[in-house]
């Protein structure tokens, strides 16, 4: 070991060393009372010389107070500052830095820690940020429609075709239930059987408003993954208009060919 971490080893700091330095100073102290209490019991054992060792003693009972408040004081600001850290990342600010100049080293540990979360869950936000524009890019874009309930029932999300196929607005059905945002009772039926079995199902809805179509809806219960608790439930609409269209032509022109073939 070199001397000069030898040094190191044995060097007094008391601001780095408070839980020492502070009780030493306040049994110094309290040994100046008990003195000074000995010699009222017994005044023959009273001295000059005891009376200035008494008298730095009591000296040291204020400076004990003072450097204890101040040392709370700052102890106190650094907690302050680290639970408006934590304050700040449950509100997703993560721009928000424990680690200042001057704090106590005492919570350089906890500080830190605080720091190194706020950096980990910021990258972890911004991941599932890029995901989620990622994933909504994908469902604009879809020609099927999507719609998103809570587990109250409540539209949390709508895509374009779904707009498109009730002829809503977007943001004015967003928080509302189904039934009183699309005004169809087949499907608000299917959901709240959806919401009460927990089970998928799979049905045909035919629309008149605003154009005539007909779509095949798969709704889809969504779990929470702690347990089989519903978190909401997923419907998808698939306009099949142009396949019924197909059939019913088919249909006619087979009734056709056989009317035409009994018909001499």
């Amino acid at each position: 070991m070199q001397t000069k971490d030898v040094r190191h080893l044995f060097r007094f700091r008391p601001r780095n060393n408070m839980y020492i330095f502070l009780p030493g100073v306040l049994g110094l102290a309290l040994a100046g009372l008990l003195l000074y209490w000995a010699c009222l019991l017994n005044p023959r054992n009273f001295s000059f010389p005891l009376m200035f060792v008494i008298a730095f003693l009591l000296v040291l009972l204020p400076a004990y107070l003072l450097m204890a408040f101040r040392y709370a004081g700052g102890l106190r600001r650094s907690i302050t500052e680290s639970e408006r850290t934590v304050r700040a990342l449950a509100a997703s600010d993560f721009d928000s830095m424990v680690s200042r100049p001057g704090q106590r080293e005492e919570m350089n540990g906890l500080t830190q820690a605080l720091d190194d979360l706020a950096q980990v869950l910021h990258k972890k936000f911004m991941h599932l940020s890029r995901e989620k524009n990622r994933l909504q890019a994908a469902m604009e874009a879809m020609h099927d429609g999507v719609i998103i309930s809570n587990g109250d029932g409540r539209i949390t999300y709508i895509n374009k075709a779904a707009v498109n196929f009730f002829g809503v607005g977007e943001q004015k059905v967003i928080g509302l239930t189904l039934q009183a945002a699309l005004r169809n009772f087949l499907l608000n039926e299917n959901l709240e059987t959806v919401r009460r079995r927990g089970e998928p199902r799979a049905f045909e809805l035919n629309l008149f408003y605003p154009e005539n179509r007909v779509l095949q809806v798969n709704m889809i219960p969504l779990l929470q993954t702690e347990g089989d608790l519903l978190s909401g439930v997923l419907t998808v609409l698939h306009d099949i208009t142009g396949f019924r269209s197909l059939e019913r032509m088919r249909s006619e022109f087979v009734a056709n060919v056989s009317h035409e073939l009994r018909t001499p």
